[in-house]
């Protein structure tokens, strides 16, 4: 551990003591004349059951780390250092692998006056490996067919029939299909436009966002009937469940305000917008949501939050939970993560290269990795220091004058 000489700025606290891990001391001079290696690109081939990890060109580099785990909740096993040979590309084979997921990343290292400086991870890369049964081809003797002779049949064209139309599908607005007198009376309302106490497949389709929020509704049981539903914002409620799995159109879900213990979204590949925050939840499957790009779902008892390779959230909202976990492995476009007053003794951003504000106050952190950062995209760490005295931090030495 160093302790910084300079003058910190008023965003940091004074006499805070930053422990910048390198794998060696560097005086004045070298850090002036040192050039750190850049962060590899990666890029992964599957051949049977061997995975070729092929690097980019990568400056200042001398040679490369590479790094694989099987599996998510494995530890990560150096596989090969290899030295830098005046290619463009350098290549290497993992063979004979069984079935699973294997994850990879790469990061290059510099060598300056005889010691070794290492450069930042690369985007981590995942390759699923899936057995196949191949058939088994034998060999049978060739028979020659006998030709045979068949009379030409005449062909006698049948009548045309016109098919009957199905009748249409009506839902009828009562107390089995609408439980709940407030949103029974929302349905009658606003969208049985023939006030014939049913809803027709035109009236249904053409129903694309609603609004039921402050209706004091308790049930949304009948909500699965709209098929085309885009927006569904049904917020200071008094929801305890809510099953929204059949609603396959949704963009933007809004059920903030609630008492929600229990949320079911899996398999809404359309699904933008999340915004669950101020409920009971104590949990929330997210792994079926690929397009989602905002996570709002503060005030919860969530305990953990898995958004591993949810490469489109760009913002996540999750303070004041009761959070021990969170794995933001993988979500490569992430740029806001807001995740203070929760229980965190430990955050791993080094894949969320696109990070530009990150607030993690008042948790139990005592390492935080900010060395893969480049300070010209982020735009503040506030807060970052607040309530974590014993805060050891890793960090570059381009973000240092940043922080200074």
């Amino acid at each position: 551990m160093r302790f910084l000489k300079k003058s910190i700025s008023a965003v940091l606290i004074v006499c805070l003591i930053i422990d910048i891990i390198t794998p060696y001391a560097l005086d004045a001079k070298e850090v002036n004349n040192l050039n750190f290696p850049a962060t590899p690109e990666i890029s992964l081939t599957l051949n049977g059951k061997n995975i070729k990890i092929t690097i980019e060109e990568t400056l200042n580099a001398q040679g490369y780390k590479i790094m694989m785990k099987e599996n998510y909740d494995k530890n990560y096993k150096k596989i090969k250092k290899l030295k830098k040979d005046g290619s463009i590309k350098r290549y290497y084979t993992v063979k004979n692998l069984s079935e699973g997921d294997y994850y990879f990343k790469v990061k290059a290292y510099n060598k300056v006056n005889g010691k070794t400086i290492w450069g930042a991870y690369s985007v981590v890369r995942i390759m699923r490996l899936k057995n196949q049964e191949i058939p088994t081809v034998t060999n049978s003797p060739t028979i020659t067919p006998v030709p045979t002779l068949t009379p030409t049949p005449i062909l006698v064209p049948e009548p045309t029939l016109t098919p009957t139309p199905e009748p249409e599908q009506k839902v009828k607005i009562n107390s089995t299909n609408f439980p709940d007198a407030s949103f029974r009376k929302f349905i009658s309302d606003k969208i049985d436009l023939n006030k014939n106490f049913e809803l027709s497949e035109k009236e249904i389709s053409k129903v694309k966002e609603m609004n039921i929020a402050f209706l004091k509704i308790e049930n949304l049981t009948g909500i699965e009937y709209f098929k085309d539903l885009e927006i569904l914002k049904c917020g200071s409620n008094l929801l305890t469940n809510l099953d929204v799995s059949k609603n396959l159109s949704l963009k933007e879900l809004a059920c903030s305000s609630n008492k929600l213990v229990s949320i079911n979204v899996k398999g809404l590949n359309n699904l933008l917008s999340l915004s669950c925050d101020q409920n009971e939840l104590t949990e929330i499957d997210l792994r079926e949501l690929p397009s989602l790009t905002k996570l709002y779902c503060s005030g919860n008892k969530l305990k953990t939050i898995d958004l591993c390779g949810i490469s489109t959230l760009k913002t996540l909202m999750c303070y004041k939970n009761e959070l021990t976990s969170i794995n933001l492995e993988g979500a490569i476009s992430l740029e806001d993560v807001r995740c203070q007053w929760n229980q965190l003794s430990s955050i791993d951003v080094t894949t969320n290269t696109s990070l530009k504000l990150l607030r993690c106050e008042d948790n139990n952190l005592t390492y935080l990795d900010l060395s893969s950062f480049d300070t010209r995209n982020v735009r503040t760490f506030s807060g970052i220091f607040k309530n974590c005295k014993d805060l050891k931090i890793k960090i570059n030495i381009v973000l240092i004058n940043t922080l200074l």
